[in-house]
């Protein structure tokens, strides 16, 4: 992990860092998750979560002769103003036993549009001011977190249309796993005032790094929980391999 100089670190507000976690559904493992935040000595970042298939799913496809299972990764990259992350460009990438599936959006803050290309279509939206895209709207809820109380909205373009994500606080819990026991703050997450979708528990000594999130998808439920952390300035994360940037 690069190492960068102190002032563009203290920008960020979060510093860059390395988060694994194990992802199951319905208690059995389906995949590794990993994301990771990079920043630049010129202010800009690169935000990226990739999904690789868990050995025992990669296993039994090939025995199916159905390839290697599913690997999904998406990116945000953008700038960091007044210590705000803005989105540049999202990118959206599936591949493996399903068709693949791809998608890209590059924002225009002159103009207050996006741009958006999927499967070969192209087309617009406007944008508002403090949008952001479905992966840098984590780390604009991980900076807010400590003054949110109660609900707090953004707007986010999302799979070609602008969204509201709303993040209520539910409350502090004691959260055990597989990196160790830790102080959380418990969200609920909704879009467009719909029923809750996503469930997220945020540790504060992480700089409110998501270390479980739970989300109900066609009768199954996903489970992601942290199992190693790369940075924060850690030097030791309760079992979990952990180095400052």
């Amino acid at each position: 992990m690069a190492i960068l100089p102190a002032a563009a670190i203290a920008d960020a507000a979060i510093p860059p860092h390395r988060a694994e976690y194990l992802l199951t559904r319905d208690g059995l493992p389906f995949g590794i998750v990993t994301m990771e935040l990079w920043i630049d000595a010129d202010g800009g970042y690169r935000y990226r979560a990739h999904t690789e298939p868990h050995a025992a799913v990669a296993l039994m496809s090939q025995a199916l002769e159905l390839g290697d299972g599913i690997s999904q990764t998406e990116e945000s990259v953008g700038d960091l103003e007044a210590g705000r992350f803005r989105p540049r460009e999202y990118h959206f990438r599936r591949e493996g036993t399903e068709a693949g599936r791809g998608l890209d959006l590059t924002f225009d803050w002159t103009h207050g549009r996006a741009a958006i290309t999927s499967e070969g279509k192209p087309w617009s939206m406007e944008v508002p001011a403090g949008a952001q895209d479905k992966l840098s709207v984590l780390l604009a809820v991980r900076q807010d977190l400590d003054a949110t109380q109660g609900e707090r909205s953004y707007r986010v373009a999302d799979g070609g249309r602008l969204k509201t994500y709303s993040f209520r606080v539910v409350g502090r819990e004691s959260l055990p796993g597989p990196a160790g026991e830790r102080d959380t703050m418990a969200l609920e997450r909704s879009k467009d005032g719909r029923e809750v979708d996503y469930r997220l528990w945020m540790a504060p000594d992480l700089y409110q790094l998501p270390v479980r999130i739970e989300r109900d998808e066609a009768g199954s439920l996903y489970v992601m929980e942290l199992t190693r952390i790369e940075g924060l300035g850690l030097a030791q994360d309760s079992g979990a391999a952990a180095s400052g940037p």
